[in-house]
C-alpha cells in the first residue's frame, strides 16, 4: 500500500534543532534519522493510500485558501512520549486548530483515497479500535477523534518499555519548551515508516 499525505512544516529553525537532537539519539531509536532534504520533521494531517496524480498543486491551495480562516497559534513543543505499538512521539501545546484542519483536508481529499489498495494488517496491536476502524476504512489511524497532531522521532529499539530516561532528560536540556510555528502545508510521498520521504507541493500557510 504506497502512502502519501499532506501535513504541516514547522519553521525552519526547529527543523534545523530537531534533526540535530535526533542525531543525538541513535542509540534509543531506530532509523531513519530526521534531515533537511529527505524526513523532514513535519505533523501529519492524514496519511492514505492517495490517488498521486490527484494530489494536485491546484488542490493543495484549494484546501490552503479554506483554512486561512483557522487561527494557527505559536506552538510549544511540552513532552516526550511512547505511543503503542512503540512509537516516540513528541507532543505540542496549542493544537487544537489542526483538528479543524484535518476536517478541511479530509473533506478535499477522501473522496481521492485509493480505498482498494488498503490491506487489513494481520495484527493491530497497540490500535485503539478507533484506529483500527479507521485504518480498515480509510487506510489511515489517526482521523477524527482518534487524530493525534504530533512530530515522530521514530520507533524505540527496547520494545514495550518505558522510553530510556537518559533520552528524558536529553529531551528537558535540549528541547523541551521550544517555541515554535507551522509555516508552510505540503503533500508528500511517505517513506520507510511513514516519513517524509519526498514533498511533492508546498504553500505557505
Amino acid at each position: 500500500m504506497k502512502l502519501y499525505g499532506i501535513a504541516l512544516l514547522p519553521e525552519k529553525k526547529i527543523i534545523n534543532e530537531l534533526v540535530v537532537w535526533r542525531e543525538k539519539l541513535n542509540e534509543y531509536i531506530n532509523p531513519p534519522l530526521l534531515g533537511i532534504d529527505e524526513n523532514l520533521p513535519h505533523s501529519s494531517i492524514l496519511q492514505c493510500p492517495f490517488k498521486v496524480d490527484e494530489l494536485t498543486f491546484e488542490k493543495l491551495l484549494e484546501i490552503n485558501h479554506e483554512i486561512k480562516s483557522i487561527n494557527i497559534p505559536e506552538m510549544s513543543i511540552s513532552s516526550v512520549y511512547l505511543k503503542p505499538n512503540n512509537w516516540i512521539f513528541l507532543d505540542y501545546t496549542s493544537k487544537e486548530s489542526l483538528f479543524q484542519i484535518q476536517e478541511v483536508a479530509f473533506k478535499h481529499l477522501k473522496n481521492i483515497i485509493d480505498y482498494s489498495s488498503i490491506l487489513k494488517k494481520s495484527s493491530y496491536k497497540g490500535y485503539t479500535k478507533l484506529e483500527k476502524d479507521n485504518f480498515e476504512k480509510w487506510g489511515y489511524r489517526y482521523i477524527g477523534k482518534a487524530f493525534i497532531p504530533h512530530f515522530t522521532l521514530g520507533t524505540s529499539k527496547k520494545e514495550n518499555q518505558k522510553i530510556p530516561q537518559e533520552l528524558v532528560i536529553s529531551f528537558n536540556e535540549s528541547i523541551n519548551g521550544v517555541k515554535f510555528k507551522f509555516t508552510d502545508i505540503v503533500f508528500y510521498e511517505a517513506g520507510y515508516r511513514g516519513a517524509l520521504k519526498k514533498v511533492i507541493s508546498q504553500v505557505s500557510l
